[in-house]
């Protein structure tokens, strides 16, 4: 027969048990839902390089016309100066 320290004693190991088994699952859940966010950041990270990529060859692509533009405004101007 157990006498009523031995019982106490075995209550509070199965308190502490649940307890520690509880912390366990929360932490998972959290550690699982960090990690989740972690990944979706680092695609978020990639999907934003990959976009400033796309914007910067397409800039690139753009500045021979850009320029094109700029020369016969700067050679407007200057025809313009030579009449006065």
């Amino acid at each position: 027969m157990k006498t009523g320290v031995q019982s106490e004693a075995k209550s509070i190991s199965m308190v502490k048990r649940i307890s520690i088994c509880t912390a366990f699952r929360m932490n998972r859940h959290i550690f699982k839902s960090v990690h989740c966010s972690m990944e979706r950041a680092e695609l978020e990270v990639k999907l934003l390089g990959e976009k400033m990529d796309h914007l910067l060859v397409h800039q690139n692509n753009r500045l021979p016309e850009i320029e094109e533009v700029q020369i016969d405004y700067l050679e407007d101007l200057m025809r313009e100066v030579k009449k006065k």
